[in-house]
């Protein structure tokens, strides 16, 4: 008898604990002092009972979650859902493009491999974690671009957007002559017609060649059995150009263009009376003034294409210095004459002269610019 009432207590207190520990598993009566990581299972988490100590990655599950008991150490990508992210439990690791929102996004927790468009906006976005794919126009802002997340829309080696004016109420004395220059209709002459040699021998007017008439001269040193003169060296302190312009009508200014331009490129240019530029049209018998930059001195190859009825190109080595070049090109040929040379195996842009002859009635007025 004795023993069974000892038996009959013990089961009474083994049930007792069982009850107790049912009770303790409950998420009802689970508080932050008496959970632990042992003592934790996904089933017994409720937002309420969960602090940062006694949560780890294992025991975690999204519907448990609030942003107040996250921390980074204890957050993976499996267990963060947008609803209980905030951006100081974020951290590179632990971000996917799923679980990114543009609240909880900041500068210091975005990668170029967690960012997609639709999670990003100016607010968050710095020049190191934007690509140019996942940028909108919406999402831009001046403070985030460099230029190795933006294209020119031409995809030049210099963008043709540079200096590109889109308003004329533009204050800068700085591009007059480059609004000037945007206002005037570049010409189109049909090179590639099929209308034979009768398109090239026609005579034009003075006001086809009136909008270059900076760039050419009527006289000049005759060039002997080569494409240029021998090239010299050009000062550029002492006559350096306001403004260059590109073959499309596209300027900018020449403080501009220097300070953007690779100095270790070989360039080549037409000289104005106060610009350069990549493209001419001018009667033929004319004479320009070409300024050539080669980082390197040496033997450079010139090469000239014309085109006319046929195609037909020259070839001749000339002696390079060091910078800066000038040397006179006659436009001797009706045709489409396209120039560039080539130093160190490095070619430089190709400049272009559409030659044509010029109507008797409407001579060539004075030049008041002559070749230097």
């Amino acid at each position: 008898m004795k023993y069974s009432k000892i038996l009959l207590f013990m089961t009474a207190l083994l049930c007792l604990a069982f009850q107790a520990c049912a009770v303790l598993d409950s998420p009802g009566n689970l508080t932050p002092s008496n959970i632990t990581p042992s003592n934790i299972t996904p089933s017994s988490l409720i937002p309420s009972n969960i602090t940062p100590s006694n949560i780890t990655p294992s025991n975690i599950i999204p519907s448990s979650l609030t942003p107040s008991s996250l921390i980074p150490s204890n957050i993976t990508p499996s267990n963060l859902t947008p609803s209980n992210l905030t951006p100081g439990n974020l951290t590179p690791s632990n971000l996917t493009p799923s679980n990114l929102t543009p609240s909880n996004l900041t500068p210091s927790n975005l990668t170029p491999s967690n960012i997609t468009p639709s999670n990003i906006t100016p607010s968050n976005i710095t020049p190191s974690n934007i690509t140019p794919s996942n940028i909108t126009p919406s999402n831009l802002t001046p403070g985030n671009l460099t230029p190795s997340n933006t294209t020119g829309s031409h995809g030049d080696w210099i963008s043709p957007n540079m200096g590109h004016v889109s308003t004329r109420t533009n204050s800068d004395p700085g591009l007059a002559g480059m609004l000037q220059w945007l206002d005037t209709p570049v010409p189109n002459f049909p090179w590639y017609t099929t209308s034979g040699s009768f398109f090239y021998s026609q005579a034009y007017s003075y006001t086809t060649f009136s909008p270059f008439a900076e760039y050419y001269v009527t006289s000049g040193m005759p060039v002997m059995g080569g494409i240029i003169s021998n090239p010299t060296s050009f000062d550029i302190t002492k006559k350096t150009p306001l403004s260059v312009y590109y073959g499309s009508g596209i300027g900018l200014p020449f403080t501009q263009y220097a300070s953007t331009v690779p100095s270790k490129t070989n360039d080549l240019w037409i000289q104005g009376a106060t610009n350069w530029t990549q493209y001419v049209v001018s009667p033929v018998g004319t004479w320009l003034q070409l300024i050539a930059y080669a980082p390197n001195d040496g033997p450079a190859g010139f090469y000239e294409m014309i085109q006319t009825d046929t195609t037909s190109s020259i070839y001749k080595t000339y002696q390079f210095n060091q910078g800066y070049n000038t040397m006179n090109f006659n436009a001797d040929q009706v045709g489409r004459h396209m120039l560039y040379f080539v130093v160190d195996s490095q070619p430089s842009n190709v400049i272009i002269v559409d030659v044509f002859a010029q109507t008797s009635a409407g001579s060539t007025p004075p030049i008041v610019h002559v070749i230097s």
